[in-house]
């Protein structure tokens, strides 16, 4: 779970300085007595290298999907197999998969959002996306229409593919009875063992070990530490509104929640699912239509008083409260789920209001579930970058702009230290997350 804790820009900047011509691939062929003729050329800046990165920076997405998916399989399920000699590649491939394409699905469709919102990555690639393009014609041409323009196609690719996961599923039900018992191990065989420890090892090297013993080395070597007269500010300033953020979110969730479980009605549903859409839109669409809604208040509705919303922190803080809240959402109504009505419809049957039982027995029961929420969304706000360099404040920066503002100047030894603390303040909550739910 821990490259999760790296963004995709970071980890892009990283293997950029790795493989320059003064980075550690180049030291390492020195080390081994390969003289510069020698040297073996590593093109770095091609679009299958970028596949590559943002591979090892979101397989997360997918894996912690599957591996609940997986645990969960009823133990009789792979007894049966088992019975019938369906074992190691046939099992995953003739039942595992199949069984598992919500998870699959749900997983994939997260990936494609990530990309679909990188910005950091694509642009130091050179590699022109409808993020990066947004950028451009707003911030480099100042042409807000043409980003409007833009991000409207966005949202329309982003519908087709929603609408395509609807087709491909159709009228399939994907449901068996669960377990939370643990199955019992297959006994591999030696070499299965063996390919198995080589390939999982090379993915956790890859995509968390060396970047982050790159990143600590460009930190301890770099000699000048001016750049970082305001790092505490800095610092403080992605935890206050990654924090505060997160809060509002927790809040506004179990609102909605709590409001479809009193209110079971259609329209409390619609408006459930449209306020829970905003992750499925990548954040320079949700900056850009947040600035043509505030424009257009400033302009008709607030007059004189427009400077008190206007260029705040409010805006951006509204904007990271629609993109993230199905993060929360989502994690905190499995927990409602599995909790069930009983526990509610007791406690008010003997005349207590609603308000009162959900103080008193579903938070309660549900603060784990609601931690690890609060958890997930503080981690996504810290390494949110698109949606930030756009509408932050003037003269308010965070871990991630700061970062990307360096990494863009090509510092990339400048851009290490916040980087640094990014991944540190990504992995203390995974950890504990992962132990929670334990």
């Amino acid at each position: 779970m821990l490259p999760i804790a790296i963004p995709s820009y970071i980890m892009t900047y990283t293997y950029s300085d790795f493989f320059s011509y003064t980075g550690g691939f180049y030291i390492i062929q020195n080390l081994f007595g390969i003289s510069s003729e020698q040297y073996i050329k590593f093109n770095f800046f091609n679009e299958i290298n970028l596949v590559i990165i943002l591979s090892l920076a979101l397989y997360p997405y997918l894996y912690i999907a599957l591996r609940a998916y997986f645990t969960s399989l009823p133990e009789h399920l792979i007894n049966t197999a088992r019975n019938l000699k369906i074992v190691n590649f046939n099992f995953a491939f003739k039942i595992l998969l199949p069984l598992s394409r919500p998870a699959i699905v749900g997983g994939l469709f997260l990936i494609i959002m990530e990309i679909l919102n990188e910005y950091g990555a694509v642009k130091y690639f050179g590699i022109n996306t409808f993020t990066v393009g947004i950028f451009k014609v707003w911030l480099g041409m100042g042409s807000l229409e043409s980003a409007l323009n833009l991000s409207i196609y966005l949202f329309l690719l982003v519908s087709l593919l929603l609408f395509l996961d609807y087709i491909l599923k159709g009228n399939k039900i994907f449901e068996f009875s669960r377990t939370n018992k643990k199955h019992s191990v297959q006994n591999l065989s030696l070499s299965s063992k063996i390919y198995s420890t080589i390939f999982l090892s090379l993915i956790s090297i890859f995509a968390f070990i060396l970047p982050v013993i790159l990143i600590i080395q460009n930190s301890v070597s770099l000699s000048n530490y001016s750049y970082y007269s305001e790092i505490g500010i800095i610092v403080f300033n992605s935890l206050m509104l990654s924090f505060f953020t997160s809060i509002i979110i927790v809040f506004i969730s179990i609102i909605l929640i709590y409001s479809n479980i009193l209110n079971n009605f259609k329209s409390t549903k619609l408006i459930t699912k449209i306020a829970t859409s905003g992750y499925a839109i990548p954040g320079a669409v949700i900056a850009i239509s947040c600035i043509v809604v505030f424009s257009y208040i400033d302009k008709n509705i607030l007059n004189y008083f427009s400077i008190l919303i206007s260029s705040t922190i409010y805006i951006l803080i509204f904007a990271l409260v629609i993109r993230f809240i199905a993060v929360s959402y989502n994690t905190i109504n499995g927990g409602f789920e599995s909790l069930g009505s009983q526990y509610d419809k007791t406690y008010r049957s003997i005349g207590n209001r609603p308000l009162k039982s959900l103080f008193k027995i579903n938070l309660p029961i549900l603060k784990p579930t609601i931690i690890s929420a609060f958890i997930l969304t503080f981690v996504d706000i810290t390494k949110e970058l698109p949606l930030t360099l756009i509408l932050r404040p003037f003269n308010f920066d965070t871990l991630a702009t700061r970062t990307f503002d360096f990494a863009g100047d090509e510092m990339l030894k400048e851009a290490s230290l916040p980087a640094l603390i990014i991944i540190i303040i990504g992995v203390i909550p995974i950890i504990f997350f992962n132990k929670l739910k334990k």
